[in-house]
């Protein structure tokens, strides 16, 4: 394979002058290829395409500057964990359980006042949001039952 010391490359910037894509000369065998238009090229060093951080490197008179903080922000972004669409319905199932446990203690709180009071058998019904209704009672001072159906 034939070498050449500088290469013709075309870059593409984002709004901030960030290299985000490149074209560059190749050898195919028997000549040099260049088969984009050469008009905004520049003549870079081949194994200074390879330093090239798509998104944190930009050209400045002809030479590469990597933005080490842009680097960072770049890795954490593509590192950041996404939770699958299982792990959001754990998650809103989760919500909701809090709430409806929320919701349970403050009625058990009421009908353990009804039931110290000698009102032993208590029936409530609570309309809960994306759960339906829940029915909460008591025919015992310290025995309070739930359910709740669509």
């Amino acid at each position: 394979m034939e070498t050449k010391n500088l290469i013709k490359a075309l870059f593409s910037l984002n709004e901030d002058g960030y290299i985000t894509g490149y074209q560059q000369e190749f050898w195919d065998g028997k000549e040099w290829q260049t088969p984009f238009d050469t008009t905004d090229a520049v003549e870079v060093a081949p194994g200074d395409i390879d330093t090239i951080v798509m998104g944190a490197t930009k050209l400045i008179d002809g030479q590469f500057v990597l933005d080490t903080s842009k680097q960072a922000e770049l890795e954490a972004e593509a590192n950041k964990v996404i939770p699958t669409p299982e792990q959001q319905m754990i998650n809103a199932l989760g919500l909701q359980n809090a709430q409806l446990a929320a919701k349970v203690t403050t009625l058990t709180e009421k009908l353990g006042a009804r039931a110290d009071a000698g009102l032993c058998k208590t029936d409530v019904r609570v309309g809960l949001p994306d759960r339906g209704l829940c029915r909460i009672w008591s025919n015992h001072p310290r025995r309070i039952q739930a359910n709740y159906r669509q």
